[in-house]
């Protein structure tokens, strides 16, 4: 159809007079509805355009699902002060209490804060500990310490080792887990805590 069209305009483009271009523009008309080929060919061309970018698209998600059915994870090191905010709002720990017993089935995690959620939460060590039913290693980083070098160390000790966090790290470009990508990414959006890579989308219970 496309190399059809551009045949009739470049006839068109030929014509000696406008007896030979009508003519033209009639066979067009009786071929594709329309006496423009150049809009038969702008037309197809869109279409072009979209089969490329849909095939694009195709081969990127059968990419990535491929990447993701060959992944193994064996340890999962948890960012969880992401997990504690929900569009900039403190939930506590709602998220992670819904995440920890669906992760601690299929990996070995180790869930990190920063000292701060002591204060955040009015609570100490222990009774962070007990209020995440020991289903994994917590880890309450140093006063004044950040977390993320700790989470990329952790995490960059092992190839199977990877993060769940919303952390770009972009400072820490030389760490091994940040330059390979296991970086995992969560959403929190109206009481449901998403992660896509790991087929889970559970809503918690919202105070």
């Amino acid at each position: 159809m496309l190399n059809k069209a551009k045949d009739l305009d470049n006839q068109i483009e030929r014509a000696s007079n406008s007896y030979e271009r009508k003519q033209i523009h009639e066979e067009c008309e009786d071929q594709f509805d329309t006496g423009s080929p150049r809009k038969v060919i702008h037309e197809q061309n869109k279409i072009i355009s979209q089969i490329e970018r849909d095939e694009i698209k195709l081969e990127k998600l059968i990419e990535q699902a491929g990447l993701k059915a060959a992944r193994i994870i064996d340890k999962l090191i948890i960012d969880d002060n992401n997990l504690c905010y929900a569009s900039s709002k403190f939930i506590g720990l709602m998220a992670i209490q819904k995440l920890l017993p669906i992760l601690s089935s299929k990996y070995t995690l180790i869930v990190v804060f920063d000292a701060s959620i002591r204060g955040l939460l009015n609570t100490n060590d222990s009774g962070l500990r007990a209020l995440l039913n020991s289903q994994a290693v917590i880890h309450i980083v140093a006063t004044k310490i950040k977390a993320d070098e700790t989470i990329l160390d952790l995490a960059s000790a092992n190839q199977n080792f990877y993060i769940l966090s919303n952390d770009r790290f972009s400072e820490y470009f030389d760490k091994d887990a940040f330059k390979r990508n296991r970086i995992i990414r969560h959403e929190i959006v109206d009481g449901t805590i998403l992660v896509h890579d790991l087929d889970i989308n559970e809503k918690y219970e919202m105070n």
